[in-house]
Order: structure tokens, then C-alpha cells, then sequence
């Protein structure tokens, strides 16, 4: 656990919240119970504080043998932390799965717009197998993407692209393109930021390796690519 060493003489109320919520923590743990609840206790955290205790608490459930019911707003934390997520709307299970279950495959509107980045929008169904099909984008795209089972023909299906699996370099393995004018760029150190049109006339979130950013100026026609397995198809009522 974060040290309080220092601070062992004060009362309670005389320490930050942040270091109240590392307290009410530690106190919890000593016990050794079979089950603990942690309603939000990162919230009073300042960012760098707020990572480092995500990774405790993963290091701590995992050699303390305990079980973990992990309450949180914050749709990263629960990826960082969880071994299995629950994901609640209106006091309604909607889905429940392993984090990488519950990004890469939502069953629902809900679920895909709430956990993480993504881009999602209507399109429709021209050809459906197990778990794979072909749908035709408003621009007039053909792409392949994953899908849970079979979808109907000529369904209006939501389909599901996350931003950090676009790119611009031409590759094999990226039979998906998109055309987009690029209409902003933001700088975020190891990454950047990048939103276009596509023909179609709806909007794609795409994040880039830094490096990438002299290829996308504002203003330029680009072919984005991706791999059908970074794509989830599903069927959603309107």
C-alpha cells in the first residue's frame, strides 16, 4: 500500500481525502474478508495517485485471494482493474464479461457507446456467416467485420470500429478502407488524436502513433485501413 507513515499522528479529519479514501482502504483489508466492496475509492485520487492505486489493488487482489466487487463511473479503470465486468444502465444488467469480451463484443448500443473509444454507426447487412459479415456503409463502403452469430440479409445493423485500430499504411492484412477528409488533429504526446468525414458524411475518431502525424494535415482526403477482426457488427433495435 501507499506509505502514511509520516502522517501516523493525525486524526482522520485532518488528512486529505485522498488519503482518508487509502486509509478507509487499508482498514478494510486487515480483516482478511472474504468479500469487500470498493464503491468508487480512487474517486478523491489526482491522476498519477489514481494509477498507481489501480495497479495496487490489482497486486493486492490477486495475492490476497479475495473477492473484489469493484464500483466505478470510470470505464478505464474498470478495463485496468476487473477480471469480469458487469455493466449496469438504469439498474438493468446489460451485459456481463471479461474486459475484453465486454469492449470488443457489446451486445448492445449501451454497452458499445459507454466502454471506451469507438466509432459506431448504422449500416447494412449484404452478407452474414457464423461469425463474420460483409455491410455496406452510408459512403458506399463494403467492409467484413466480426458479428456474434448470424445477422439477417439487408438488416440495418450497427457496426463497431475502435480508434486505435485505424491506420494509413497500406498493409495486407487491412482489407477495410474508409475515404475521409481530415477535419482535426489534437497532439497527446504518444499518440495523436484525429477526427475525419468519410464520404458518407458521419464523423470517425482515429488515434495515431505521433510519428504519423505529418500524413494526416487538416484539410487532406485519406484512406483509412483496418483488419476485419477490429471490427464488431451486431444487430440493435432503432
Amino acid at each position: 500500500m501507499v506509505e502514511l507513515g509520516a502522517l501516523s499522528g493525525r486524526l482522520p479529519s485532518q488528512l486529505s481525502g485522498g488519503q482518508q479514501q487509502r486509509v478507509a482502504l487499508a482498514r478494510a483489508l486487515v480483516y482478511k474478508p472474504d468479500l469487500v466492496l470498493l464503491d468508487e475509492p480512487l474517486s478523491a485520487l489526482d491522476k498519477n495517485l489514481r494509477q498507481q492505486m489501480q495497479l495496487e489493488i490489482k497486486r493486492l487482489h490477486s495475492t490476497l485471494g479475495m473477492t473484489f466487487v469493484f464500483v466505478t463511473h470510470d470505464q478505464n479503470e474498470a478495463l485496468t482493474l476487473s477480471d469480469r465486468i458487469v455493466v449496469f444502465d438504469g439498474g438493468e444488467i446489460q451485459q456481463i464479461g471479461s474486459p475484453e469480451q465486454i469492449y470488443s463484443q457489446p451486445h448492445n448500443d449501451f454497452v458499445a457507446g459507454f466502454v471506451g473509444d469507438n466509432n459506431m454507426f448504422w449500416v447494412h447487412a449484404l452478407l452474414s456467416e457464423e461469425n463474420s459479415c460483409s455491410l455496406r456503409l452510408a459512403g458506399g463502403e463494403v467492409v467484413r467485420a466480426r458479428c456474434d452469430g448470424r445477422i439477417d440479409p439487408d438488416a440495418r445493423v450497427r457496426f463497431v470500429v475502435w480508434p486505435e485500430s485505424l491506420h494509413l499504411r497500406d498493409e495486407e492484412d487491412c482489407p477495410n478502407t474508409f475515404n475521409a477528409t481530415i477535419n482535426e488533429i489534437i497532439y497527446l504526446r504518444d499518440h495523436i488524436r484525429v477526427t475525419g468525414s468519410l464520404d458518407g458524411g458521419r464523423s470517425m475518431l482515429i488515434k495515431l502513433p505521433a510519428e504519423d502525424h505529418a500524413l494526416v494535415p487538416v484539410g487532406r482526403r485519406v484512406e483509412i485501413r483496418c483488419r476485419e477482426e477490429d471490427c464488431f457488427a451486431f444487430q440493435s433495435p432503432e
